[in-house]
């Protein structure tokens, strides 16, 4: 994917900025999909609880980057519907 070959080429350059006027860089992309990496090994499936937030956008292109199979679900899921994902898929 080209981005994450410009996020090896130019780490400084801006990814995306926050209503809050937060500035997430492509380095920032790098050291997050790093820290997956490293925390699940890639390839396998990964549920990402997600809201509008930075995180949840380095979480998504982390997942891609490290191998990892994302499923985006919802914060707010209702738990017993998560914990029959969970029984099911075995993320």
């Amino acid at each position: 994917m080209e981005l994450f070959a410009l996020s090896d080429r130019e780490p400084g350059r801006l990814l995306a900025v926050t209503d809050a006027d937060e500035h997430l860089s492509c380095g920032d992309l790098s050291a997050a999909s790093e820290a997956l990496a490293c925390a699940i090994g890639g390839h396998v499936l990964v549920f990402l609880l997600c809201e509008n937030t930075p995180g949840t956008l380095l979480g998504y292109l982390g997942c891609l980057r490290c191998g990892a199979v994302p499923l985006l679900l919802d914060a707010h899921i209702d738990p017993g519907l998560l914990k029959g994902l969970a029984e099911t898929y075995r993320p």
